[in-house]
């Protein structure tokens, strides 16, 4: 899925600095749910976001 959404194997190296779009974790832990990410390069690519799934429609 991240493939057709423009990302590749190269898109993220070590130390690339990036700026997520998303949500912070209920839980307090250093996770997300993101929605874009703005690459080191200036690309804005999609990120996959558990909330878009193919059933149209976030948690069941």
């Amino acid at each position: 899925m991240l493939l057709r959404e423009g990302w590749t194997r190269d898109s993220v190296k070590e130390g690339d600095q990036v700026t997520i779009e998303g949500a912070l974790a209920k839980d307090g832990s250093k996770r997300c749910n993101s929605r874009s990410v703005n690459l080191a390069d200036g690309r804005k690519v999609f990120a996959g976001s558990s909330e878009d799934n193919a059933t149209g429609g976030g948690k069941q």
